[in-house]
């Protein structure tokens, strides 16, 4: 079991299953390769990164994936008046984001469901879009194609977030 305190204040963890504070966050190229390989959706992981989600202020916190996880970067909702189409974002790469409760709901049901079955199964809810300097990230409506929101980078400043990790160190 492990926490973080947002940048908003609000405590998270992910103690119960499933935690509304997880993301399943990966790249299209890599979901393509386990779809191929016939990966059990059980067996996803990310050896990388941990994604943690804020519900009250919606931010998305990426960590890297390793004992008491330093943030890497944080990721601000917002909604923006213009965005391209999502038709246009041919050079944006794809991202898969699922939810712990998505995941978990899924392998609850049939814990040999493989990711293929997964997506073919539970459509995805939300398409994500990341820009080739992966300071933004579009998010469409699965079903719809439309635009919900963007996520935009955080000004990092990785002395500042060390100052902030010592006074609020992720919990054991």
């Amino acid at each position: 079991m492990a926490g973080l305190l947002c940048k908003c204040g609000e405590g998270m963890s992910n103690g119960s299953l499933p935690s509304e504070n997880i993301l399943e966050i990966h790249e299209g190229e890599v979901i393509e390769s386990l779809i191929v390989q016939e990966t059990r959706l059980i067996e996803l992981y990310n050896e990388h990164f941990e994604y943690w989600y804020c519900p009250v202020c919606h931010r998305v916190t990426e960590l890297f994936n390793v004992p008491n996880g330093k943030i890497h970067r944080r990721f601000v909702r917002v909604l923006e008046g213009t965005h391209p189409a999502l038709e246009d974002l041919t050079c944006w790469r794809k991202i898969y984001c699922f939810t712990d409760q998505e995941v978990y709901e899924a392998i609850e049901t049939d814990e040999h469901i493989t990711i293929e079955g997964f997506l073919r199964k539970y459509p995805l809810r939300r398409i994500v879009r990341l820009s080739p300097d992966e300071s933004r990230a579009l998010v469409y409506d699965g079903e719809t194609s439309r635009y919900r929101y963007s996520y935009l980078l955080e000004s990092f400043d990785p002395v500042a977030e060390a100052e902030e990790d010592a006074k609020s160190p992720c919990l054991q």
